[in-house]
């Protein structure tokens, strides 16, 4: 997760749920250094962020795509 990740959520805690559950489910949570919320995803890198992502509008991890 050197580059972040993208996930649609009902809230903060509910944001760090999913991760725990999808990605960190057998490693130790790491620190989280910065968070945005209501994110424009028609201002992320679109050579790298749109094309490796998968749909934004269901909860989960939409970035990078495979999480869910």
């Amino acid at each position: 997760m050197r580059l972040g990740c993208g996930l649609t959520a009902y809230n903060y805690e509910d944001a760090i749920s999913i991760l725990k559950q999808k990605v960190f489910y057998n490693i130790p949570f790491p620190q989280i250094d910065n968070f945005i919320e209501n994110v424009d995803i028609s201002t992320l890198d679109e050579k790298h962020v749109l094309v490796n992502m998968g749909l934004p509008n269901i909860r989960g991890i939409w970035f990078p795509a495979g999480y869910q």
